[in-house]
């Protein structure tokens, strides 16, 4: 996207280091003077990742996040902690009960899995909790998973944000 916009490009990695990109030459990025930064992701759920890494990469080259473009809002409290962050949020679709509500009408999805649907929209956190406890074996295949998978499964554990960490120690 940055290139096409004719921008400057920021990755930042999991040690919070960065690297910028400027017509293709790529360089550590270590002070942006000050500069304002548009974020452009594919997905915001809670915007964990802007609170736990993005926002505090950004602040310490010296640069700020003031707007975040994402494709798809889930409506699951992101945007909140954005504008907590002073990080206006903009997005293209949202996914709320009405996307359901059209679903099932339309016969794409059953009863139940629009029960499912609407739990996790009214309480994501509580819903998760629940499948967590019905489903003890994702969370241990998660585990035990590719990298990547096991690592999010960890950091979940770690946070205990649905209260079963318990469970797998």
């Amino acid at each position: 996207m940055a290139q096409k916009l004719g921008l400057p490009h920021i990755s930042i990695f999991k040690d919070n280091s960065a690297v910028l990109t400027v017509d293709g030459v790529t360089t550590p990025c270590f002070d942006l003077g000050g500069a304002k930064v548009l974020h452009i992701a594919d997905l915001i759920t809670e915007a964990s990742s802007y609170e736990r890494a993005w926002v505090p990469a950004i602040k310490a080259i010296g640069g700020q996040i003031t707007h975040s473009v994402v494709v798809v809002d889930r409506k699951q409290g992101g945007g909140e902690l954005l504008q907590s962050l002073r990080v206006c949020s903009h997005a293209l679709a949202s996914i709320d009960l009405s996307l359901f509500d059209e679903a099932l009408a339309a016969g794409r999805i059953d009863a139940a899995q629009y029960e499912i649907m609407k739990a996790f929209l009214e309480n994501p956190k509580e819903a998760m909790r629940s499948f967590i406890l019905e489903h003890p074996e994702f969370m241990k295949k998660a585990l035990s998973g590719p990298e990547k998978t096991a690592s999010r499964a960890r950091l979940c554990l770690e946070k205990d944000h649905y209260g079963v960490a318990d469970l797998y120690r």
